[in-house]
Parts: C-alpha cells; structure tokens; sequence
C-alpha cells in the first residue's frame, strides 16, 4: 500500500512539473542578451539626483533603474516596455531617473535593435555626443534626449530614422546641427508630428521648405536655434499645427506667417526674431489661440481694428487668451479697452465701502491683494470675482456676507485662508487653477449651509479630505482633481445628494444615485476601480436629452465648468445637464476594468489613461452606443481588441496605445 502511495505521488509531481514548464515556456520573457544589455546601461551610470532637478520632472522625478536586478525579467523593470509577443524590448523611458555618466558609441543601449520609443530626458550625460549609433534605430517612432547634458555635433545619422513621429532633442546650447543634416532630417522624417530642436545651434540655416509641407506637424520649436534667412512668405500648408515657436532667432525675417483658415493653431511665439511689417486683421480669424508672444520683433502700423465677432486683443477668441505679448515693436493706434496691459490692483476702489458686486476678471492685474483691499464693502459685498487676472496672493476674506467668491486662473500661492470657514453665507468658492499648496482646512463641507459649488482643482493642494461633510448639504459640484491628495476618501461624501460631479463614494449601497460627472484626474489615488458605484450611477444609465434646448449647469452669474481632454487638447467647457463622463487619468488605479461600465450607456466621456489597470477590455464597452471619446492609453491591458467596439458609431476619439494588446485590430 505504502509503494503504490509513493508511486502515486511521483507520478503526480512529473505532472505538475510538466504543467508548470509548459505554462512557462508560453510566456514571453526578456531575451536574456536584452536583459544584460539593459544591466549593462544601468552600472554605467551613477545615480546623482541632481541631475534630474528640472521642474519638468516634479514628484516623476526617482532612480528607475535601482530595482532592476539580476536574474528578473526586465519586461517587468520599471522604464521598460516589451513586444507582449516576442518578449523583445521595445520602450525605454529612463526619464527624469537622476542618471549621470555617459553614453558613447561602445553603450549596451545600442544592442537593443528592436526599440520603438527611448526616452532619456532630464538627466545628466556629462556632454556625452549623440552620436552615429543613434540612427541604427530604424524601427524608432518616438525619441527624447531633450536636457540631459548632451554636446557637440549631433551625427547626422539622425536623419536615417524615417519612422520618427515625436523627435525631442531640445537642449541647452550645447548641441549643434550642421545645415545639411536638417534639410536631410525635413526631408527623410516625413511622419513626424512633434519637432522640438529648441536650443541647438543650427547656424546660418534657413528653415527647409519641406519641414513647412509636413502635413502631420501639429507642434515644431526651433527657438534660439540661430536660423537665419527669410520665412516663407507662402501660406503654411500645415493643417495640423498647434504650436510654432520661433523665438531667440535674432536674424530670422519675415512677415506674419499666412495660416490656412481651416488651422487651429494654438499657441504662437516669434519673440525676438526680426519678423517685421503691419499685422494683418486676419489673425483675428484665429480662432484658437490661446498664446501669442510677438514681443521684441520689428512689426509696424495700427494695431488691427476690431472686425465683427473678432479683436485681436479683446480676447473673442474660443478660448481666452493667457498670454499675449505685443510689446517692443513699433505698433500704433489704441489699444482696446481689455488689453494686456498689466496693473495693479485699481486704488479708487479703496473708498468703496458700500460696494455689493465687483467683477474685475479677465484683466491682467497682478501682485499681492493689498491690504487696503479688504476695506472694499466689507459688510456689503456679496460677489467679488478676479478669475482671469496675475495675482499671487490672496491671505485674508474679511468678507462674511459674501455669496460668490470667483478667484480661479490667477497665480495664488501659499494656503487656502482659514478665513473662509467664518463664511457663513457663500454658495459659490472658485480657487481652482492656480498654485495654492498647503492642506485643506478641516471646516471644509459644513462652514455653510448654502454652499453649493466648490472648486479646488489645479492647484498644489496635499495630504487627505477632511471627513466634514453634513447630512444638509447641497453640494453639487465638488472639483478636486488635478492636486496631490491621497489616502481614503470621506464616507461625508455620500452625503452629498445634489452631486452632478467629480467624486466617488464609499461604503454605502447605492452611492451617488445622481452622479453624471466623476473626475478623479492627476491626483494619487490607487487601488483598484470602485465596482461597486460604477455599477450603481443610475444618472449615467439612462439620460434624457431635449435636442429643442440646451440646459447649463449654473447660475445666471456663474456657470458650472469642467476640463476635457479631445484629440489629446484640453478644453475648458461649459457643463451641459446631460453631459455625462467619467475621467480618472493619471492615478494608480490598478486591477481590471470592471464589466458593469458597460451597462452606462448615457456616457460620453471614458478615459482611464496613465494608470496601472490589467486584464482586457472589456467587451461591454460595445453597449455605450452613445461613447464620443474613449481613452485606455498608458496602461498594462492585455489581450485583443474586442470587435464590440466597432458598434461605437459616435466615437470621435479612441486611445489605445502604450498597452500590450494583441491579435488583429477589428
């Protein structure tokens, strides 16, 4: 008996063992060259955290390579990205990881053949050269060497990778170009969407026509590049341009580039060039900019007359203006009346002691709010708004009788005044986008019955939510994103009944019943997705949508806003009732995506992007009939494409790259 139990056993753990080593020979591994090709790059550099100090790198900033360990599969390495089929290394992003050394010709860096994205900006390769071996990469599509301490002449062999579409080697006048390699690199790169040579010394060249016919280009900055010559006086034949920035080209010439009506371009600077002559009144006809910096140029002439529905400096643009710069030139004529002049705060309203309503938005007053400030009405005033304007300091609101206090796009520093708790009486408190830092004061939630939108996101705000919020509330927007939170959400939340937007809840049955907004983004959250609420936003399942009318959230006075990300711009919209999105990027939200989204077939908005999730997508995501923008982008998902998706016949935006998805796309 005791014999056949042993044989038993034996046979039983061949089998296990046959099993275990079938399953691993079905996954696909770091190829073991690749794996002490990249241990090999990691000891040629030392870790200095210095080298990565830029304000670029911010809390991203951390040593990558510090877990990367012997005998470990480098497919799970941070910084490293592998082809989920073949197991080859196929990314590199050793971004802002403090690496300091060099990389020359004889670098393990240049045994991987199979690399499609290499990122090493922000670190410090001691005036290593880019040298020939760079253009080996003939797979690459995406590479940035941008300030990392290279020098010297970049090889020309640069010009070889055809496949490029983001090229980033923007520096700090360390690196050259010779003429030749640029009009090779404008004339081989024909896929590139993103070129940023900021700072290399390109001397005595000329912009190459054939960069100006680049029908993918959407951003391309050759700033301080010392380009010579005259620009293209023809209409740009760019469609998809964005951003052009020119600036520090002191012997650079031209008139004001003659954009396409169909462009959207959003941010134009030819700062200290020698562009010159009158500004025509069709840059009223552009429509999208938000940055315009012509400062330290030599045009001339009236300043463009205002035109139907447009003015260059009234600011009727789609979106208002942030940056507009017209200033040593030699323009005449005046100057309308909501310019960008700057000033201070106006001193005749220090006497205004029984002001009740003061709006100064979308001006450009700038500095401290003085002390006189708090003299203005201050048993009166009830609606105070400087959204809009370059202030720094805000510390006190002596205001308690005031209902509507609009402070969001300025500059604010330093915490949230802990005067706002005695604010008995406010519906309506904007701080959002600015650099508020500090921790949120605890009264927040129940300093007032009447409080109905609170705005914080965008600012630099930390540490957890206060647990304060009361059974009475009739909260309905609550914006939080875009901060450095993290812990627990408060269970107070669920509290709040009236919510349209941005939260989640807690460990109720059937939280925010009344959720059609819920906005998590660029905060530190993790964990894995709340099933259980996804599945319970009853608001987001069935939406009812009168096409006669468009209903707003808001007020007369204020109007209830949000920002959405379409085609990879963000935007700053008015809230429609029957709006409905749901927008957790840039977290650390991990585990699957649950298959209950499926059943919010009133959603408009998904975007999931920059976190850890797993697993596949789902294939309910077929049911959101209704779905304009789908972004899964940055994740670890897994699996095919589901052919539901092609059911989406509203979709205008779909992002699914930087996972490791297989099969055939449906």
């Amino acid at each position: 008996m005791l014999y056949r139990l042993i044989l038993c056993f034996l046979i039983f753990l061949s089998y296990s063992q046959v099993i275990c080593s079938s399953f691993s020979n079905s996954t696909k591994l770091c190829p073991h060259h690749q794996n002490s090709a990249l241990l090999g790059l990691k000891q040629s550099f030392f870790i200095d955290v210095s080298s990565s100090s830029s304000d670029d790198c911010n809390s991203a900033s951390f040593p990558k390579t510090d877990p990367w360990k012997e005998d470990t599969d480098c497919c799970s390495w941070d910084g490293v990205t592998c082809n989920s089929f073949t197991g080859h290394v196929i990314g590199v992003d050793l971004s802002c990881s403090g690496l300091y050394g060099s990389i020359d010709s004889s670098s393990s860096l240049f045994l991987l053949h199979h690399l499609r994205r290499l990122n090493l900006a922000f670190n410090d390769f001691n005036k290593s050269s880019i040298s020939a071996k760079f253009g080996q990469f003939r797979r690459m599509t995406h590479l940035n060497l941008s300030s990392s301490g290279f020098s010297g002449m970049i090889a020309p062999e640069i010009s070889h990778l055809s496949n490029l579409v983001s090229l980033d080697l923007s520096a700090d006048s360390e690196l050259g170009l010779e003429t030749s390699s640029f009009i090779a690199l404008a004339q081989n790169l024909t896929k590139l969407q993103k070129l940023h040579l900021g700072g290399i010394n390109i001397s005595y060249s000329t912009i190459p026509r054939s960069l100006l016919n680049l029908s993918s280009l959407t951003s391309m900055d050759l700033s301080s590049c010392n380009l010579h010559g005259r620009f293209p006086d023809d209409d740009l034949h760019l469609p998809k341009l964005k951003v052009l920035k020119l600036r520090r080209n002191y012997h650079l010439s031209g008139c004001f580039p003659k954009f396409n009506k169909t462009n959207s371009i959003l941010s134009l600077d030819l700062s200290a060039t020698d562009f010159s002559g009158e500004l025509p009144s069709s840059i009223g006809s552009l429509s999208s900019l938000e940055s315009l910096d012509l400062s330290h140029c030599n045009f001339s002439g009236s300043i463009p007359s205002r035109e139907p529905h447009q003015n260059l400096l009234l600011g009727s643009f789609r979106k208002s203006i942030y940056c507009n710069n017209l200033s040593n030139n030699r323009l005449e004529g005046v100057i309308p009346s909501h310019s960008t002049m700057t000033f201070e705060f106006p001193r005749f309203l220090c006497n205004q002691g029984a002001l009740l309503f003061l709006d100064l938005s979308n001006n450009n007053i700038y500095g401290e709010l003085p002390k006189w400030a708090c003299n203005i009405g201050m048993e009166t005033l009830s609606v105070l708004d400087l959204s809009h304007n370059m202030l720094t300091r805000f510390e006190t609101v002596p205001w308690k009788n005031m209902i509507i206090l609009d402070l969001h796009s300025n500059f604010l520093e330093g915490p949230l005044p802990s005067l706002i708790c005695e604010m008995g009486f406010i519906q309506l408190l904007d701080f959002s986008n600015n650099n508020m830092s500090g921790l949120i004061p605890p009264c927040l939630g129940n300093f007032s019955k009447s409080l109905s939108v609170l705005d914080l996101r965008m600012n630099q705000l930390q540490g957890t939510i206060p647990e304060t919020f009361s059974k009475s509330n009739v909260i309905r927007n609550l914006g939080f994103n875009g901060n450095h939170f993290e812990g627990p959400l408060p269970k107070s939340l669920t509290n709040c009944s009236k919510f349209h937007g941005h939260i989640r809840g807690s460990n109720f049955r059937f939280p925010f019943p009344k959720l059609r907004i819920m906005d998590l983004s660029r905060n530190d959250f993790s964990g894995s997705l709340p099933k259980m609420y996804l599945k319970n936003f009853k608001a987001m399942m069935n939406v009812t949508e009168d096409k006669t009318k468009l209903n707003y959230m808001g007020e007369y006075y204020y109007q209830d806003r949000m920002v959405v990300t379409i085609k990879g711009f963000e935007y700053e919209l008015r809230i429609l009732f029957t709006f409905t999105t749901i927008d957790l990027p840039s977290n650390r939200f991990q585990g699957d995506i649950p298959d209950s989204v499926g059943s919010l077939i009133s959603l408009r908005g998904l975007n999931l992007s920059h976190n850890n999730l797993t697993g596949h997508i789902p294939s309910s995501l077929g049911n959101l009939m209704v779905l304009e923008s789908l972004d899964l982008s940055s994740n670890q998902l897994g699996g095919e494409i589901p052919a539901e998706l092609t059911s989406l016949t509203f979709l205008q935006v779909l992002n699914l790259s930087n996972n490791h998805l297989t099969g055939v796309i449906p």
